[in-house]
């Protein structure tokens, strides 16, 4: 019985418990040029928070926003001059970024 008891705690111990989002921030501007890109932290309270983010473009013909792995950044390229809002989505908390991207140079 031990055994068991033992495989049942191991178990439960390696399942994840949804931590929720009580708020998400990411900066309130970030720079990128045309052909680059920029990486945008999203910070969680509580900071163990471990929920699916979403992130779209606003402009998407300025940059357009890919949500990195693990959930914790988005990568916005620069694709022309002008800004582009990122929205950043969590559960029912969001918050906006706005991304300048600036002509390449030469």
């Amino acid at each position: 019985m031990a055994a068991d008891a033992v495989t049942i705690a191991e178990e439960i111990a390696e399942q994840k418990v949804p931590v929720i989002a009580t708020a998400i921030s990411i900066p309130e501007t970030e720079n990128v040029v045309v052909g680059a890109e920029v990486v945008i932290p999203v910070t969680f309270t509580p900071a163990g928070c471990n929920q699916i983010i979403t992130a779209e473009s606003g402009t998407v013909e300025k940059g357009t926003v890919e949500v990195d792995a693990g959930y914790k950044s988005v990568t916005v390229s620069g694709l022309d001059a002008g800004d582009t809002v990122i929205t950043v989505t969590c559960g029912s908390k969001t918050d906006t970024c706005t991304v300048t991207v600036a002509a390449a140079e030469g």
